[in-house]
């Protein structure tokens, strides 16, 4: 049948060149390059439909790989609702996940095996904390049991071997011990999780050639959604149903934002190499965006080197735009934040978008107060639970009472005391007017913890009058917490997440009278949240981080947090001026990402100030208005000065990467934008004299 005119008369959809050529493509393995908005889910069903009803393909040999259970269920809505009346028996739309659980249990009724357990994410986290204590003598809090859990599947998707994982900077104290654990408890047990589906059956394929054969039997075409997402164990799996099916990929390395979780965006770079009769079309009409935000996003996107050549171009005539509002601090954002909502029109739907969850807890505070109705798309309500959140709840609750036993056994190695003092306290405290008078009648305790705890006494009596941003400062500076968090630094409490948290307290605290409102404050907006949370996804207001934005698409787009050390982050720019830009890229992507749910509106802020201390705001937000802080033109050849390494010449260049000589420094790999936006590097002038570099002279090679 005329699968194009169909869609046209019958269900008002025209596909353009771009998109008939993917649907109509031969060839036995293709790549479909989707730029944000460019309809690529119509596209792929289309194709499917095309196969069934002008190829001759057989719904039940045809497999849909997703990444998620809702893009699946939604994929098998949108063919059933185009092509239902053409095609009544539905072909299979399933996770990979679900897909591989299915050759587990085949694998089992095949050999007459026992089909391996489950393990429950309760049970998960209880064995986990279990193992994390007894490795490293401690309890596994909320913020690193999220790391550890995210690092656990890290691993498995991009298949480490333990000596690769003894080599890893993990930011999990003893994780290679505590991963080796885990997998024994989960051996000894006959358990299984998420992540060992995909192994397992991975395994299974490589070491049984018959259940191999098989599975590889069932399918004649496969389709992959979202492929920049899919992992290196999945992308192996994949490439081993391709020796016997036709392999049709969707997706977009520009947009693969899940590296954190072992995203693998190389494999759709190796496509052509990878796969027999392979082909790499590209869709480039983005039908979302107004042109003033397809155009910068286009520009902005282009500093990634790893990636396939792209233009990115939409006609549509919207209006719309892309605002930079300045703020005399950062942490005015939520309140202008709060000023677009309410001058937006009813019947436009809105997005707050910020790279951390605890970004949008200042956010949910505003609107609850407003009363404003809102969704939040996939929210970890980490926050109120974080053990700094706890400890500054301790703090208050011992300034309030003396005597709180339970408050000061959060808390009492974080203000310097052994764990025989808090024993003692624990033991004693009813026999003193107070728990530091406590401390003061040990006669074993050196005398300057004795003199300390008077201090402290003292402190918190005052803490109690004062407004609760200044109290944390107190609590921090004065009362030993900020030593504390220094001294966790290398165990997954990072300088950057501690410092967000305590940004938000102060923000939370602005306004409240005293600490003791602040805590109240705290605990009714914990409540109000996990009670409003998720409850109406049509609601005019969506709240979602970057990475769960993904798929979705907004008439206006706000976007939090736009710092450097943030967005950038502070990482990412570390390895970016030391020439690894794999950490920058995948930034860049997340930020593109974000811009790309905007259909008419961008909103961004920038300020210096972040809660009166200095701030930066994102370069990001730059780049993405002005273009480029590259000078114009082949900088082959060129003399350049570093602030550190001095003259240099630019021996090459390759996308954002510049390979520079200097002198006896020898010879350095430098991200280009990134230095010369930090003023780390300038052009010389090419008339201008060779000076002697006061480590080496330049020499022409």
């Amino acid at each position: 049948m005329e699968l194009f005119a169909y869609l046209e008369r019958e269900k008002g959809i025209c596909l353009n060149p771009q998109q008939q050529e993917a649907v109509l493509a031969p060839e036995r393995n293709i790549l479909l390059l989707a730029v944000p908005g460019s309809g690529k889910t119509t596209v792929l069903v289309a194709r499917m439909a095309h196969l069934l009803l002008n190829r001759g393909a057989d719904s039940r040999r045809m497999l849909t790989l997703t990444f998620s259970r809702e893009t699946a269920r939604d994929m098998g809505s949108r063919f059933a609702t185009l092509f239902g009346e053409l095609c009544p028996v539905l072909p299979r739309f399933s996770t990979i996940h679900s897909f591989c659980l299915s050759v587990l249990r085949f694998y089992a009724e095949a050999l007459n095996r026992p089909m391996l357990q489950l393990v429950g994410k309760s049970q998960k986290t209880q064995i986990l904390r279990e193992i994390y204590r007894k490795q490293n003598e401690e309890f596994l809090n909320e913020d690193n049991l999220e790391i550890l859990e995210r690092l656990i599947g890290y691993v498995k998707n991009m298949m480490l071997t333990r000596e690769q994982i003894g080599q890893e900077n993990f930011e999990i104290s003893g994780f290679a011990e505590i991963f080796t654990a885990y997998e024994e408890w989960k051996r000894a047990g006959r358990w299984m999780d998420y992540d060992d589906m995909l192994t397992l059956t991975l395994e299974i394929f490589r070491k049984c050639p018959g259940i191999r054969k098989a599975v590889q039997g069932r399918y004649d075409y496969i389709q992959v959604d979202e492929a920049q997402d899919t992992s290196l164990v999945q992308h192996c799996i994949l490439r081993i149903l391709a020796e016997k099916s036709r392999v049709f990929m969707v997706g977009d390395e520009d947009q693969s934002i899940y590296a954190f979780r072992g995203a693998y965006p190389q494999a759709l770079l190796e496509f052509p190499e990878v796969y027999e009769q392979p082909r790499v079309i590209k869709m480039e009409q983005n039908y979302r965006s107004n042109r003033d935000i397809v155009s910068a996003a286009n520009r902005f996107i282009q500093q990634n080197r790893n990636r396939y050549p792209k233009e990115m171009f939409c006609e549509n005539e919207r209006e719309g735009s892309i605002q930079v509002l300045p703020l005399q601090d950062f942490s005015g954002q939520y309140t202008q934040t709060l000023r677009e909502i309410l001058a937006c029109p009813p019947d436009e739907r809105i997005a707050v978008l910020y790279k951390n969850n605890e970004s949008a807890v200042p956010m949910m505070d505003l609107l609850l107060r407003q009363s404003i109705p809102f969704y939040v798309k996939e929210h970890r309500l980490t926050y109120f639970s974080s053990s700094l959140i706890r400890d500054l709840t301790c703090y208050i609750r011992l300034a309030a009472d003396l005597q709180d036993t339970e408050a000061f056994g959060q808390i009492y190695y974080k203000m310097g005391y052994s764990r025989f003092v808090n024993q003692v306290v624990q033991d004693q405290a009813g026999k003193y007017p107070d728990l530091f008078a406590c401390i003061e009648s040990l006669t074993s305790v050196p005398d300057f913890l004795r003199k300390r705890a008077a201090e402290y006494r003292g402190k918190l009596k005052r803490l109690l009058r004062l407004p609760p941003a200044e109290a944390i400062d107190v609590i921090c500076h004065q009362l030993n917490y900020q030593k504390y968090i220094e001294s966790r630094m290398s165990d997954g409490y990072t300088r950057i997440s501690a410092y967000q948290k305590l940004n938000t307290a102060k923000i939370l605290a602005a306004g409240l009278k005293d600490p003791l409102e602040f805590l109240r404050r705290m605990e009714e907006l914990e409540q109000a949240i996990q009670e409003r949370s998720g409850m109406d996804p049509s609601a005019q207001v969506t709240l979602s981080t970057l990475h769960s934005s993904k798929g979705m698409e907004f008439d206006r787009v706000i976007l939090l947090d736009c710092l450097e050390s943030v967005l950038p982050s502070s990482e990412a720019e570390k390895e970016s001026l030391q020439g690894n830009t794999a950490l920058m890229e995948s930034e860049v992507r997340l930020f593109y990402v974000g811009v790309t749910r905007a259909k008419s509106r961008l909103v961004l802020f920038r300020s210096d100030r972040m809660n009166g201390a200095p701030a930066a705001a994102s370069g990001f937000i730059r780049q993405l208005v002005q273009g480029s802080a590259l000078p114009d033109g082949n900088l082959y050849g060129k003399r350049v000065r570093h602030s550190r390494f001095g003259i240099g010449r630019i021996q090459k260049q390759e996308g954002d990467l510049l390979t520079v000589y200097f002198g006896n420094y020898g010879v350095k790999q430098l991200a280009a934008e990134l230095c010369f936006r930090e003023k780390k590097l300038e052009l010389l002038d090419p008339l201008e004299k060779e000076k002697e570099n006061p480590h080496g002279r330049i020499k022409n090679r």
